[in-house]
């Protein structure tokens, strides 16, 4: 006879908690240790490159190469890759739980409609940023883009980086991994989900002037709420994609 004291198996499965991402210390430590090592990884490439092209790594030669097309479009190919790794490691270990990896990522299937109305949003608000930074006297195009430009040579190798590779990395970590597991905590929820990888993703864009990080916080902000909408990880890559494609043309045409 089962004794009244066990607990039935049905209500067992019922207490357990459902699986859900890393908390918000696990998930903010695995996406430092991810862009650390990332940076760790671009400056191991920056030591193979000037090992093979006879440079000397003074402070002019780094800073030189910080706006090199070849070099940041050679850096970017090369670790993007790497980021993606470990961003799928981290979400691939907490699938053994029994929280799916489409779920964690948001690889949700979308309708075309919906990814063409989002990116129509933001690029709207990146004209805006445009217009604003003209009526304020201050330069629409980057300096920084303007010379990466200038010295992306082959071209194709500049465009995949900028405008494929920078966008997964970066989204699949900040509105996939990140995300979720921002959203799912009670102290940040969808807000804090939106505003905290966006203020990471501006900060990790030093590289320009202090407008145009402003405006990469804004956009941020926007991706952000699309993947919060939509309940997509593809939205915000299609719409970095198209974001960032667009600055390319942008200063081609400059």
């Amino acid at each position: 006879m089962e004794s009244e004291l066990e607990p039935h198996p049905e209500h067992s499965a019922a207490s357990e908690p459902a699986p859900g991402p890393f908390g918000f210390w696990m998930t903010t430590v695995l996406a430092v240790v991810t862009i650390v090592l990332w940076g760790v990884l671009q400056s191991v490439v920056l030591f193979v490159y000037a090992q093979q092209t006879n440079l000397r790594l003074g402070a002019a030669e780094i800073d030189a190469l910080s706006t090199n097309g070849f070099f940041l479009g050679l850096v970017t190919v090369t670790t993007a890759p790497f980021a993606i790794f470990l961003t799928w490691l981290w979400v691939w270990l907490r699938s053994r739980s029994g929280y799916a990896i489409g779920d964690y990522l948001g690889l949700k299937p979308v309708s075309l409609k919906t990814v063409l109305i989002w990116c129509a949003v933001g690029v709207a608000v990146a004209f805006a940023a445009d217009f604003a930074k003209e009526a304020l006297g201050l330069p629409v195009v980057s300096e920084f883009v303007v010379e990466s430009y200038k010295t992306a040579q082959p071209l194709w190798l500049y465009v995949l980086a900028i405008a494929i590779m920078a966008p997964l990395w970066e989204e699949l970590l900040f509105r996939g991994f990140v995300y979720d597991g921002y959203a799912k905590t009670r102290a940040l929820g969808p807000i804090g989900a939106i505003l905290v990888p966006a203020v990471i993703w501006a900060v990790i864009h030093m590289q320009y002037e202090v407008h145009d990080i402003v405006t990469i916080f804004v956009l941020g902000l926007v991706i952000g709420l699309a993947r919060w909408r939509t309940e997509s990880l593809y939205v915000p890559v299609a719409m970095h994609c198209v974001l960032n494609s667009i600055a390319i043309i942008s200063v081609a045409l400059h």
